[in-house]
């Protein structure tokens, strides 16, 4: 799963995805990935590399 992150608090991270559902989900489990605008297609973890 990806999205935005839409709200941080200590214990909770609340995720908006495209399709607009919104997961809390605890702070340690996320990564960040590269930035994609609208224009973009999402970029999945396992498609980044290291530049």
């Amino acid at each position: 799963m990806f999205g935005t992150v839409i709200k941080f608090n200590r214990k909770t991270v609340v995720v908006l995805t495209e399709d607009r559902v919104q997961w809390r989900v605890p702070p340690d489990i996320l990564t960040p990935i590269k930035d994609a605008t609208p224009k973009q297609r999402f970029v999945y973890a396992n498609e980044i590399t290291q530049e």
